[in-house]
């Protein structure tokens, strides 16, 4: 569903403000490590439209994403609630597309008040925001753990060379 989903992704990408106004600037999305994302179709999809993804580090989406911090936690629960309905009504295999349907409906059953505090705690607020260096400090003791678990990186920017006359590091290069 994910490589089905990517080409309208990146049409709608491309067609933001300012965006559309640019058909020759490269962009970038940030997306988490989750394997699918990183598939080289996905990759190839999103090159042709312009567009960079950059996986984050793993355990890192609670500091990152407005989902994770409290929008995640009643989600999961309202979801885990409706599969235990339909696994008892439904007398067929489900299907992905029912799994969204039911991820679709959990969400419209989280109360407003955890998206804001979600976007206030990953400092994407727009009444809230923190300056970059601020948010750094806040979120330090993340950074770091990153950086513990990790000593020597496998960097993989792209692995399609963007068109142009544009210099990358090698493609695998070790940090």
């Amino acid at each position: 569903v994910w490589k089905e989903m990517v080409p309208y992704l990146c049409k709608a990408i491309r067609s933001t403000e300012v965006v559309k106004d640019h058909p020759d600037w490269w962009v970038s999305t940030t997306l988490d490590g989750y394997s699918s994302h990183l598939v080289g179709e996905v990759l190839e999809i999103s090159n042709q439209h312009r567009i960079y993804i950059i996986k984050e580090e793993g355990d890192t989406s609670q500091v990152n994403q407005p989902y994770d911090p409290w929008v995640a936690k009643s989600d999961k629960l309202k979801m885990h609630s409706l599969l235990g309905v339909i696994r008892h009504g439904v007398k067929r295999m489900l299907t992905q597309w029912d799994l969204i349907v039911i991820c679709c409906h959990a969400l419209t059953c989280v109360k407003s008040e955890s998206w804001i505090s979600s976007f206030k705690k990953v400092n994407l607020h727009p009444d809230f925001r923190k300056c970059f260096t601020e948010w750094k400090k806040q979120i330090e003791v993340v950074l770091k753990g990153g950086d513990r678990c990790f000593k020597k990186r496998i960097v993989f920017l792209t692995p399609f060379q963007p068109s142009g006359k544009m210099s990358w590091p090698i493609f695998g290069k070790k940090y």
